[in-house]
Parts: C-alpha cells; structure tokens; sequence
C-alpha cells in the first residue's frame, strides 16, 4: 500500500482482538466439555473409551489450532504496528502517502533554490526569510526521510496483508463452521461434530502454515561432514559449516527424525583446528569469504572464549599466550550511550567516524542511542549536493549472526528527479552499491532463516567491520 493510517490499523488490530476474544471463549467451552467428558470415570466401557480416544485425538487439536491460528493473527499485527513505529515514525497518529514524495522533492527543490538566490543578496534586512527558508528545508527533509523509510518499509513487508487476510479469513470461517454445524447434548455433556466440515479446518491450517513460512527445505544430510559439539551437531561441506543445513540436522535430531550419535571428544577438538586452520588462511570457516587478520582475531576469539570458559570438552590444545594477550587487546566494548551526555556522545561520535568506510564531512548531523532492542548506535547524515548520505555505525543487532561484532552500514539516496521516485542503495565495496530492496529483502531473509549465499554475500559485505 502506498498510504497508511497506522491509526486504522491499530483499530482494525483492537477489533481482531475484540472478535477473537469471543471466539476463543466459545472454542475454551467446547474444550471444557470434551475435558470433562473424556476425564469422567463414571462412563465405562469399549463403546466410551472408543469414543474418549476419538475426542482427545480429534477435538483437542481442532481447538489447539484455532486458538494458535488466533494467537498468530494477532502477534503478526502487533509486530508490524511495531516494525512500522521503529523503522518509519513513531507517531500514534502517523498518515502517509508515499505518492506525495515526488511533488514534495519538488518542493524542497523550489525552496533550496530560493534560499541559494537569497544567499547570493544577503543583507540584515534578509535574514529573517532566511530563516523561514531553513525552517521551511527542515520540514521538508524530515517529511521526505519518513516518506524514503516507509518506502523501504513497504518493499520489506509486502505480501504481509496478503497472507494475514487470508489467515484471519480462515479463523472465520473455521468459527462459522463450528457455530453453524456442532450441537451441544445437554444429556451426555458433549458436542456433537458428526457435521463439520473437516476442509474449512484445513484451510485455515493451511493458511497458518503459510504465515508462519513453514515450508521447509529439503537437505540431504548425507553429503555433509557431521561433527558432535558440546550438544549440538555441526555440518560441514569442503571444510565450510552450512549453518542452515546444521540447524536443520538438529531439528530433525530433536524431533526424533534421526538417530542421534555419539559425543567424540577427539572430533571436537578436529573441529577447532580446521576452524584455526581456516582463519590462518585468510577464510571465513562458515562462510569460506577471504577475511582480513582482524576478521580472523573476531572469529578465534569467539573459540577462544567458548575454549577457556570450560564450553570446549574435546581434546585439548596448546594456545599460545601471545595470541591470547592479542586477542585481549583487540577486544573493545561500546560505552551505553544512553548513560552519556551530548557532549560526550559528539566526542565519541567524532572519534568513531576516523573509522568509517566512508569520508564522513564535519557538518554531518549526527545522533548517538541506545536502541530499544538493547543495541547501540551512531548515524551520520548529510547532503553533499547530489546524494543524501546515511552512515550508520552500530554494535551487534539481535538479529545478526554472533560473530559480527561491531560494524557500519552505509546508506545513499539518490533524490528523486522529475517522475523518478528517490533511490536508496547500501555500499557493499569500495565504488559498488546494492539497491535498497534487494538490502531489506536480505535482512528479512536472514530473520526468517532462508536467506540465499547471495543475500548472505550482500549483507556480509555491506556490514563493514570496525
């Protein structure tokens, strides 16, 4: 959608809740009966437990799903009222039409154009319009990077109402379906579903499945190293982990789809060495990219912790002090910037942007926080007349993998240019950028652990370490 009323949806979010709050009371009921009717030792008989057992493994699941089905719809709403207030504006009563940005890059246009001419006959008697100028800029930029965000927000949730519409549609149905064709026996205590339309059921499974993207890869395991750690199976091919492929090869151990094998100290400590033995070579043992000696000082470490803390029970290995002293060194903790004051924050932030990857100008805004998902971060805007620049430097978000560390994104806009819309790309090399849809598609591929070696290779490259 193009235009948004969170309001409207937040009222459509209370009314779901609203429906679905009836609709699980009368699910609880019917669960309470078939409870009562399945636990009461008064009904003996082959008949009776026949038809106990049918109700357990017919009615228990039926009413499960229902209320999971519920319980998703809402969860899923909830959150992107919550992605839409973190990513794009946290206004309760944010409206935006995303149409508008072309005219309001006009605009802005119009107005800087003013304000260069008035610049050019500046006297005392002019620095009131000035201001009115630079006020009137101010506005407009903050309106353009809300509209620019919802944008990007827009690529990286669509299809979200799609399959929302089709889940809550489900629930309906499924709850029509339950009013309209079971009877309660007020003799027996139970409900009677000899009519029920098992396919609405399974519709709605079907679209709850859908939501939650339970479609599955494929993988055979057999092609792959297996190696026990700790209390986890680890897969490699050609000396690389598949991280996806590992979490797979555990699920399925833990949902009893495969036998699980033994514990072998001596493949764990094999395990450590081909990762050292990895780093020293310059590559990444998970992903098998060239790594610089800083990336490699990241990753040992990270074994080297796991090694002395007492995780490591495999065959022991000498460490040499001088690498430990190094990778003691190396290590470094971001300040909570919350706990700073502004002048301290500037000091930092001033300090950090020698290590961009980017020149960053002394007249960038900048804005040091500590993030509500517990994560601290520094942004550096400014305008060099033909890009909008966005450097972000942050330490390790929930989302990114363990061993990231601290890093910078860079972002650039393109202004829009008469019916072209703006365009924001992310730096990804020294003079390559990468749209930014296919940025936002690889950051909610990775969240939702099916991203694919080319969204891994962008986000891993547009990362930049500190």
């Amino acid at each position: 959608m193009s235009r948004i009323d969170i309001g409207e949806i937040q009222t459509f979010a209370h009314q779901l809740h609203t429906a679905n709050e009836a609709g699980r009371k009368s699910i609880k009921d019917i669960k309470k009966a078939v409870e009562n009717y399945t636990e009461d030792g008064s009904l003996k008989g082959k008949a009776i437990d026949a038809s106990k057992n049918y109700y357990q493994m017919t009615y228990f699941p039926l009413c499960d799903a229902i209320i999971e089905a519920m319980n998703e719809s809402e969860e899923r709403l909830a959150q992107y009222i919550a992605d839409f207030h973190a990513q794009v504006d946290g206004s309760a009563d944010a409206r935006i039409d995303a149409d508008g940005l072309y005219e309001l890059g006009k605009m802005i246009d119009r107005i800087e154009a003013k304000k260069e001419a008035l610049a050019q006959r500046m006297n005392t008697g002019t620095e009131g319009q000035m201001q009115s100028y630079r006020s009137q800029l101010s506005i407009a930029y903050k309106q353009e990077n809300i509209l620019e965000k919802y944008l990007a927000f827009e690529q990286s949730h669509g299809g979200f109402f799609d399959n929302l519409t089709d889940l809550v549609q489900g629930i309906q149905q499924t709850i029509r379906e339950l009013q309209s064709n079971i009877q309660f026996n007020s003799k027996t205590g139970t409900y009677d579903m000899s009519k029920l339309n098992f396919t609405t059921v399974t519709r709605m499974q079907n679209a709850l499945g859908k939501a939650l993207k339970n479609n599955e890869t494929t993988f055979n395991f057999d092609e792959y190293q297996k190696t026990y750690r700790g209390q986890m199976w680890v897969l490699m091919k050609n000396g690389i982990v598949d991280v996806e492929v590992t979490n797979a090869y555990n699920a399925a151990v833990l949902n009893g789809e495969l036998a699980h094998k033994s514990n072998e100290a001596q493949e764990e400590a094999e395990l450590l060495q081909a990762v050292i033995q990895s780093v020293k070579k310059g590559r990444d043992p998970v992903t098998g990219q060239e790594i610089s000696k800083a990336q490699g000082f990241s990753i040992i470490s990270g074994f080297i912790f796991y090694y002395t803390s007492g995780g490591y029970k495999g065959k022991k290995l000498k460490i040499p002090k001088k690498l430990l002293n190094n990778i003691k060194n190396r290590r470094s903790k971001a300040p909570k910037l919350s706990t700073l004051s502004e002048k301290e924050q500037l000091k930092l932030a001033n300090k950090y942007k020698k290590k961009a990857p980017i020149a960053i100008p002394d007249n960038a805004k900048i804005k040091a926080q500590t993030k509500k998902a517990g994560y601290e971060q520094i942004t550096y805007k400014w305008n060099d007349g033909q890009f909008k620049y966005e450097v972000r430097w942050h330490t390790r978000t929930p989302e990114a993998p363990l061993e990231q560390g601290n890093t910078w994104v860079v972002q650039r806009t393109v202004p829009g240019n008469g019916g072209d819309k703006p365009q924001t790309f992310f730096k990804i090399g020294d003079d390559e950028w990468v749209e930014g849809y296919k940025w936002y598609d690889a950051i909610n591929a990775r969240k939702a652990g099916n991203a694919t070696p080319e969204q891994i290779k962008i986000l891993d490259k547009g990362h930049w370490k500190e």
